[in-house]
């Protein structure tokens, strides 16, 4: 049965990053889980300042934050089936 949607148990909210914050440093590490037992993909929309490793979870900075420019970096995070759902 795919009805139940996959969960956080570690998400980025609050998460604060300076801007001296250095490209290619892994800045958190998301983790979820599937109440079916599927696994999980990890995906990171509305940056592209961030890139998420869709397996583990590790977050990491790719390019530089410039706060002068921009200093609103909302995105948005999402946990995903790995292996889809067919539903009956």
């Amino acid at each position: 049965m795919c009805n139940q949607a996959p969960q956080f148990t570690n998400d980025m909210d609050g998460l604060i990053l300076g801007e001296n914050t250095r490209v290619g440093t892994e800045v958190y590490e998301l983790s979820g889980f599937d109440p079916e037992g599927s696994p999980v993909k990890f995906q990171i929309q509305g940056t592209d300042k961030l890139s998420v490793d869709e397996v583990t979870g590790r977050v990491t900075l790719v390019k530089p934050l410039d706060y002068e420019v921009c200093n609103n970096n909302n995105n948005n995070v999402v946990v995903v089936e790995g292996q889809g759902c067919i539903l009956p």
